[in-house]
């Protein structure tokens, strides 16, 4: 019993941290719809050199005892732990003290660089980013203490990282190179250090090269989809649309700054932190200053200076590299990176280079604290220390005060309607999934009514049979970026109104079509005069036709 009400003590505050956000959504049934994250009870697992196949396949497994839906919230809650241990880790670099692990923790989940991703969806970033802090901890852990063990953690962790978000690897180069040449320094300077060195370093890519093969696999000696999209497919049409925002160039300094300038906040697909002033903003300028004291504490500690240096230089490149192009001198480098180096290109996103903001931040945080929680009159006032320790909280949940209860009534949980599984049963007994589904309208992201937002379509993770939907991104100027030749020939049947010979050959074993009543969807009516097709079925929220 006292060991249970001691974990209760040392998680609880960690726990309730999470079920602000969750609360609203673990005491319902549904699925959670983003607009980068649709589930359904049919989990459809990509190709194996995809970097999501090991994740999709344990989910696969654990879909035949636990529902969908409640595996979503499981996964969302267990990204929401990985960033806290991140957090949490990072303090653990540099001091013991509780109340300070639970502030690193809190700040590496309330920010708006967290919020944006998991407003749009994107957990995957979210959970790339919190196992980069974990990589990030062991590293500076690494520096200090030059001790196998944290480079085998620092190479899983960065693993796992780059598996989730093969983007991240260029995040954990940079952090890489400066801090190895740190370590070579401190410890480079006997042969039997430097032949150490040279084993760990092998020894931390082997864990990254085993924890990414299968995707690696793919890349460079598979089927080459993954070059031939970055080759064709992102252009400088990619540099405009996924530039970091700002309406002025000193916002977009600013949003950098403040762990923001998410290009798809300006959708209007969810409330941007920016809306709600004037509280937004202003908790960030008062944990600054406790940033600002770690930096100048870390300055006059002899043992951190050089630590300090590297990570300045880390956070002016990762600030400048995050403004992209939005800015006339940034540009220059960026396209300079883009035309250069090949894999960089498909870093289209620049503002993912804030992951490396928050984790600078985070290690200066932590010094402050450590700095100001020193003073005797925290030991003496025990009550001062927890009325200071409760608003840094605040100041650190007002960052994102909009990720509290589900972000904010933003996103319920919701079932699908009666309908769909009306529908999807009549195919699969119709059928026994020996044909294929064409799943209109055309659109990867779309206005669902039954959802009440622009989510990316849900039908391949709902169909038990094979569905092929559009891939269509249809966002800025850039209409589709799909490598399948399947999505060429039905945008050629669709644009041609059924002047083709889709059906009539039907090589790609289409079975049947069912047109979701949503978006425009009354502009694929005349698919009911094709003589290909018979209708079967229609109901409140879909039309069912069957190929002939």
């Amino acid at each position: 019993m006292n060991k249970l009400l001691e974990r209760i003590k040392i998680f609880g505050p960690y726990l309730l941290l999470i079920l602000i956000i969750v609360l609203p959504w673990i005491t319902k049934r549904g699925y959670l719809f983003f607009v980068d994250l649709s589930w359904g009870p049919n989990i459809a697992l990509p190709e194996w050199t995809s970097n999501w196949f090991y994740f999709w396949f344990i989910i696969k497994i654990f879909s035949f005892f636990i529902p969908a839906d409640i595996l979503q919230k499981i996964f969302i809650v267990i990204v929401f732990g990985v960033v806290l241990l991140g957090g949490y880790k990072i303090g653990e670099s540099l001091t013991k003290a509780k109340n300070i692990l639970f502030l690193s923790s809190a700040f590496a989940l309330f920010n708006p660089f967290v919020y944006d991703r998991f407003m749009y969806g994107q957990f995957g970033v979210v959970l790339s980013y919190g196992f980069f802090l974990i990589f990030f901890a062991y590293l500076i852990r690494f520096y200090f203490e030059f001790q196998k063990k944290q480079v085998i953690f620092a190479g899983i962790f960065a693993g796992l990282s780059i598996l989730f978000s093969i983007h991240f690897i260029f995040f954990i180069f940079l952090i890489c190179l400066f801090l190895g040449v740190l370590i070579l320094i401190k410890y480079g300077g006997s042969k039997e250090n430097l032949s150490k060195i040279i084993n760990y370093f092998f020894l931390f890519l082997l864990f990254i090269l085993v924890i990414n093969f299968n995707w690696l696999y793919g890349a460079f000696l598979g089927d080459e989809s993954l070059k031939e999209f970055i080759a064709t497919k992102i252009t400088e049409k990619d540099l405009w649309a996924f530039r970091t925002r700002g309406y002025s160039y000193s916002e977009v300094l600013k949003n950098v700054f403040f762990m923001s300038g998410f290009w798809g906040s300006e959708q209007f697909r969810y409330i941007p932190l920016k809306d709600i002033k004037p509280i937004w903003g202003w908790s960030f300028y008062l944990l600054f200053l406790i940033i600002v004291l770690g930096l100048v504490v870390s300055f006059k500690d002899k043992e951190k200076l050089r630590l300090t240096i590297a990570l300045i230089f880390v956070f002016i490149i990762s600030f400048i590299l995050a403004i992209g192009i939005a800015l006339p001198i940034t540009s220059k480098i960026n396209h300079w990176l883009f035309d250069n180096f090949f894999f960089y290109k498909g870093l289209r996103e620049p503002q993912k280079w804030v992951a490396v903001i928050v984790a600078v931040y985070l290690f200066f945080l932590v010094s402050g604290l450590i700095e100001l929680f020193k003073n005797e009159i925290f030991n003496k006032n025990k009550k001062l220390m927890i009325f200071v320790l409760i608003l840094i909280t605040e100041l650190i949940i007002l960052q994102a005060p909009l990720l509290i209860k589900g972000g904010a009534g933003q996103i319920k949980a919701l079932q699908y309607p009666k309908d769909w599984h009306e529908v999807e049963n009549f195919i699969f007994k119709d059928s026994n999934c020996q044909k294929k589904i064409l799943f209109l309208p055309w659109h990867l992201y779309m206005n669902f009514k039954w959802i009440g937002n622009i989510v990316v379509n849900p039908a391949q993770n709902f169909f038990r049979c094979s569905v092929i939907y559009g891939e269509n991104m249809e966002f800025g100027e850039i209409y589709t970026q799909s490598l399948k030749p399947e999505q060429q020939d039905i945008e050629a049947w669709l644009n041609s109104f059924g002047n083709t010979d889709l059906l009539s050959k039907n090589s790609l074993n289409i079975g049947y079509i069912v047109l979701a009543k949503e978006a425009d969807w009354e502009k694929y009516l005349w698919i009911e005069n094709d003589p290909n097709l018979d209708i079967l079925k229609e109901t409140e929220n879909l039309k069912v036709y069957k190929v002939k």
